[in-house]
């Protein structure tokens, strides 16, 4: 409304006139680097939480791609994390033929648990080599499948059946028993 005096209207000031209202980079600049703060905070933590999730529960598949591409059964291994103290996966013993994976897994004083993987028999085969090389077994029931471990040549000698692949492990005839029920149950695919 526009102010009247006694002499009739009161003119505006010039002030009022040439002023115009101003933006406010102050506050503008506040709230960008606000925003660009939390979105560095979000993005940092998110980087975080992957790394530890892969760290802590994925493990880095060992078996090189080259061979598990050559044969046509599924590779398995022991997950390196769940093997007991002072037990390793040898990468360099990793090697393969047209229908066989071996590797092998280290531990105390050269001493070595070797792996033989191939593809699977059938199961008459399979209880035909039970009843045949090992009738005194005892099983373990293992992420992968049924193991059967007993005694054969003087050496710890396990049977694995997996999904399409036949575990073979050989061991040393003095290996700690629950150790060895350990490596077993450390077994993935990757």
């Amino acid at each position: 409304m526009v102010q009247r005096s006694i002499d009739g209207i009161i003119p505006p000031q010039p002030d009022d006139m040439t002023k115009k209202k101003s933006f406010n980079y102050s506050k503008y600049y506040k709230r960008t680097l606000a925003s660009l703060a939390v979105l560095l905070l979000i993005v940092g933590l998110s980087f975080c939480a992957v790394y530890i999730y892969r760290d802590i529960f994925v493990t880095p598949d060992p078996i090189p791609s080259t061979i598990r591409k050559s044969v046509n059964f599924t590779v398995y291994y022991p997950g390196s994390k769940k093997l007991p103290v002072g037990y390793t996966l040898d990468a360099r013993s990793i090697s393969a033929s047209k229908n066989a994976v071996i590797l092998s897994v280290n531990y105390g004083h050269n001493d070595q648990i070797v792996f033989t993987e191939q593809p699977l028999p059938s199961n008459t085969d399979l209880l035909t080599f039970y009843a045949q090389r090992i009738p005194l077994r005892n099983n373990l029931t293992t992420p992968v499948g049924q193991a059967a471990i007993s005694a054969l040549n003087n050496q710890t000698f396990v049977s694995l059946p997996a999904d399409k692949t036949w575990i073979i492990i050989t061991a040393p005839d003095n290996i700690n028993q629950a150790q060895l029920k350990q490596v077993l149950m450390s077994i993935t695919q990757g």
